[in-house]
């Protein structure tokens, strides 16, 4: 593509109208790589026509490569007003150490874009984003998705000037300073997903501020890891979220179930953790969990932190999932779960299918683990009737031969596409070497 200014100032409205609608890339230094969709920047100080037409641009999409200063014409077309923009998303990748902005006190459409519904922003962390959070046309938007953009305090702080918000999406926010610590209330938020380096802490006091709209769909994930430690009380005060957010879908949402449950457990446990949870304030909210219809339970890094720790009330804990019918665990955890299969033969009476994944290489005891697992299962007359070991096969040649000797259980594997199945006690074991 020709690097050099494109002159356009000739082309009938419409026709440059359609261009910036198929996200025309436009170079206005040699240095720097911007490419916008409905943009409002002029390639020539002497044409106008862009300025112009900034104040019927509906919708704007920048992405923004390698700048050291947001160029000035670029910001000058931002900076005008947008009565008629309705969606705004700009995505600045930049990992120097100066401002974007070329201006220290920014201020997007001169504060006046009073239909815009929809803002999408991204902005490198590690820098200033010298960037106003409390601009007079937040309070209209109904949409807003920020990336790696502000601190959680400060999205919390702008949040109070956005009641008609209907969407909220954090991607890699950062914590610095306290929270507020009145109430933000957003009463027609359905949705508020939240993926954050900053750990469960932090987002915990975020949310504990926030009052959505009934019904509301909370979607969190958060890293906590190294030094990052997660603590009972952690877990609980999550709970209370989790049951403030669960019980009010409740009693809007018909629930059609569940297909899949993840439980991840990486983090320090103690003597006694699932009995912390199951008499922390979630009972509630599981009585509801009883109804739901989870068929497919995984059950990974089980073992890791509560080997030594106990597993008192993990039984009482599955047995809140009593549709599971298949389960997918990989060898430690089989170990923890057998465990609590032995304290209540009860559990999973539906469970018929049984998946090894493979996240760690197989131990020597794996088959004497599995064995065990199976003969709990079948001397409760709630036989595992399918063993699923594709993940296996797929990764390496194992010989299963020693599940012969459990007749009836069909052994199902899928290698290059192509599914293949074998009944134990037919006599030919040797197809087990798979």
């Amino acid at each position: 593509m020709d690097r050099g200014p494109a002159h356009i100032s000739r082309l009938h409205e419409d026709i440059l109208h359609y261009i910036f609608e198929l996200n025309a890339d436009m170079y206005l230094e040699e240095e720097s790589n911007s490419s916008d969709d409905g943009g409002q920047t002029p390639s020539d100080p002497n044409d106008n026509a862009l300025n112009d037409h900034a104040l019927n641009v509906i919708r704007h999409t920048s992405q923004i490569h390698d700048y050291q200063l947001l160029d000035v014409e670029t910001w000058k077309a931002l900076q005008q007003p947008a009565p008629h923009l309705e969606f705004f998303k700009v995505d600045i990748e930049y990992w120097g150490e100066h401002q974007i902005f070329p201006t220290a006190d920014p201020s997007l459409f001169s504060d006046e874009a009073p239909s815009l519904r929809e803002f999408r922003f991204t902005y490198p962390r590690g820098i200033n984003p010298n960037f106003t959070h409390r601009a007079p046309w937040l309070r209209q938007l109904r949409d807003v998705t920020l990336i790696e953009t502000f601190a959680l305090s400060d999205i919390l702080d702008a949040l109070i000037d956005m009641p008609l918000l209907e969407s909220l999406e954090l991607q890699n926010a950062t914590d610095s300073g306290p929270v507020l610590r009145r109430c933000v209330h957003l009463p027609r938020l359905s949705l508020l997903m939240i993926n954050t380096i900053t750990g469960l802490r932090a987002v915990l006091l975020f949310l504990e501020r926030v009052v959505a709209a009934p019904a509301c769909a909370l979607v969190l994930d958060t890293f906590d890891g190294g030094n990052i430690h997660v603590t009972v009380e952690d877990i609980i005060a999550l709970q209370k979220i989790v049951l403030r957010y669960g019980s009010e879908n409740f009693g809007t949402t018909a629930m059609e179930g569940f297909t899949f449950i993840d439980i991840f457990l990486d983090f320090p446990v103690t003597p006694g953790f699932f009995g912390t949870l199951q008499n922390s304030p979630s009972p509630n909210l599981f009585s509801h969990v009883k109804a739901w219809n989870i068929r497919d339970g995984m059950f990974a890094d089980l073992e890791w932190e509560i080997n030594n720790a106990g597993w008192d009330g993990l039984a009482l804990f599955l047995s809140l999932f009593p549709f599971v019918e298949i389960l997918q665990t990989p060898e430690y955890s089989l170990r923890v779960l057998l465990a609590a299969f032995q304290e209540n033969p009860c559990i999973w009476s539906l469970l018929h299918t049984l998946r090894i994944t493979d996240y760690t290489t197989l131990t020597p005891s794996f088959a004497n683990t599995l064995l065990r697992f199976l003969d709990q299962r079948e001397g409760d007359e709630l036989p595992i009737k399918v063993l699923d070991v594709t993940e296996w096969v797929v990764q390496k040649r194992q010989d299963w031969g020693f599940l012969e000797r459990k007749v009836g259980l069909k052994v199902v594997w899928v290698r290059d596409g192509i599914p293949s199945s074998y009944i134990c006690g037919s006599g030919e074991p040797t197809k087990l070497k798979i």
